[in-house]
């Protein structure tokens, strides 16, 4: 009997003209939509290759541990075009060195080749935005399930059981010694029929879409994903449908069904998801911009001071010229022992440059390491606000969803998170490596051993002899037979576990709703017919 009322109810609702309207709707959005997001993550591919690219090749010439530069990335989610969520807001790539922490991975716009120098613009910008709080929602297959389909299943069920019983037709089918259990989930079954149909056009017609683009490439995993977003989105609507279903059995007539559930689908839709966020933003606001730049100015200037301590402790060997020509290399200060490159110079300033560059290192990793926890104690207070906002909006079902859809297809803001974590932990990687390497002292600011330079009476005569063209021909010569850096360690970024996304609070949230709403409106039921109301 189940079977038979499920079969019926389904062919009902494919005839009528709400589903057909309903889905017309939502596979033109979802096919429209899809297209922009496809050009979108192309271009987000084709930016993260380009950058990849380019620092590989930098990076294979690089000499000195002060030359190399990492790319630390995670490649654009190949779901992006189902589920964009807030994968667009959130970083994709930061150049890391010794000296350059990647904090493009927390948001801070920075530049390579300002040494350790942030700027008032960067802070700024940084102060001013939460790229992890939910932003406007992109329009995508995910979209399109939460708003549309979302209202396809209370326009599906708002007359099931009211419907029936205003006609009379419940009356004679519970006449007809039918079981309320039988009726309740025949219906349901018939529902999640069409509802599964509806899903499966607005998925096929979005995968279609992105498969054509010749940069979009499904992996196993990635259909893994598919299929389980599939699932997720039926377990969703099952969840609505029910709903409908439950205030179905509560009224007389269609009629106030509908304006009941359609005053839940404005609330759940429209008005918590995007009120949780603003509420969030409200109960934990964020510093100023004025602190942070007061942070940084501290920072900075303690950096300073302790550079020229270095350099009043340990001043330049006063029986050599340091002049640009007799000693060439890059440095913060002719009085401070503390070299960025070292192209020809004596052994004793040599010497005194290994010193201060090992002392000033330290100095520097420390200051970084300060500037990381500045930026990085914002970022995680960020999080907090939207830790609060995400436990507000999981008042509505659509919120929820959207989270684990999100989660699903690699584009929540916890991937960012992620990221952000991992590039940190990559950095002190490459600060252990270049430590053990020498790469914070004489390997920092050249590829040449310290028995490669001369002696200062030696050195003394080649320029007494030849000048700097022939300090510059000997060394250039010693340059062209070292190597690049080797053994560099490789960034590979460790998305979200599986399981961890299996055991959400979100999916637990849309497995239990269903179940407590099947069972509050099977008691319904009865009730409801047993009080003689049919």
């Amino acid at each position: 009997m189940i079977w038979i009322i499920a079969r019926r109810q389904l062919l009902d609702y494919l005839i009528t003209w709400r589903f057909g309207l309903v889905l017309a709707i939502s596979t033109v959005l979802v096919v429209l939509g899809t297209s922009l997001q496809v050009a979108t993550l192309e271009e987000q591919l084709e930016d993260y290759e380009a950058r990849q690219h380019q620092l590989r090749q930098e990076t294979g010439d690089a000499r000195t541990f002060n030359e190399v530069r990492l790319g630390v990335g995670r490649r654009p989610p190949m779901l992006g075009f189902l589920c964009a969520g807030q994968d667009q807001q959130l970083p994709h790539f930061a150049t890391t060195g010794i000296l350059y922490p990647p904090l493009e991975a927390l948001g801070v716009p920075t530049a390579k080749d300002r040494f350790w120098y942030i700027g008032w613009g960067a802070i700024q910008t940084f102060a001013r935005q939460n790229p992890l709080m939910r932003g406007l929602r992109k329009i995508d297959f995910a979209f399109a399930v939460a708003t549309f389909l979302s209202l396809l299943a209370f326009l599906l069920s708002f007359d099931s059981i009211s419907g029936e019983r205003e006609t009379g037709t419940l009356f004679l089918v519970i006449a007809n010694s039918v079981s309320r259990g039988a009726i309740l989930l025949g219906k349901l079954l018939g529902g999640m029929g069409c509802l599964a149909i509806s899903l499966a056009v607005a998925l096929n017609a979005a995968l279609i879409v992105g498969l054509q683009s010749p940069r979009i490439a499904l992996g196993t995993a990635d259909w893994i994903a598919v299929g389980l977003l599939f699932a997720v989105s039926l377990l969703f609507l099952s969840g609505l449908f029910i709903l409908g279903m439950v205030v179905s059995c509560w009224t007389d007539r269609p009629s106030t069904s509908l304006v009941v559930l359609l005053l839940i689908w404005t609330v759940a839709v429209a008005l918590i998801p995007n009120a949780a966020p603003y509420a969030a933003s409200l109960l934990r606001e964020m510093p100023s911009e004025s602190e942070y730049a007061r942070k940084y100015a501290e920072t900075s200037q303690s950096l300073q001071e302790m550079l020229d301590e270095l350099g009043h402790r340990s001043p330049p060997p006063s029986s050599i010229p340091m002049g640009a020509d007799f000693v060439n290399s890059e440095r913060i200060s002719g009085f401070i022992p503390y070299a960025r490159k070292l192209s020809w110079a004596p052994r004793e300033a040599v010497d005194w440059y290994i010193t201060g560059t090992e002392e000033g290192n330290r100095f520097l990793v420390d200051s970084i390491d300060e500037q990381w926890k500045l930026f990085d104690v914002r970022f995680v207070r960020l999080l907090s606000q939207r830790d609060l906002a995400e436990w507000l909006g999981r008042f509505s079902p659509v919120f929820s969803f959207s989270n684990l859809a999100e989660r699903i297809a690699g584009t929540h803001p916890s991937v960012g998170v992620r990221f952000a974590r991992q590039a940190k932990q990559f950095h002190d990687l490459l600060i252990a490596f270049a430590r053990q390497e020498g790469g914070l002292g004489l390997r920092f600011f050249t590829p040449l051993k310290r028995e490669d330079f001369h002696l200062l009476v030696d050195y003394q005569q080649l320029w007494d002899a030849g000048g700097m063209e022939r300090i510059r021909e000997i060394y250039e010569e010693k340059y062209e037979k070292t190597e690049p850096v080797q053994g560099l360690p490789v960034f590979r970024f460790r998305p979200e576990p599986p399981l961890d996304v299996a055991l959400h609070t979100d999916l637990i949230l849309l497995t239990l709703l269903p179940a407590l709403f099947f069972i509050w409106g099977f008691f319904t039921f009865i009730h409801r017919e047993e009080a003689g109301r049919p």
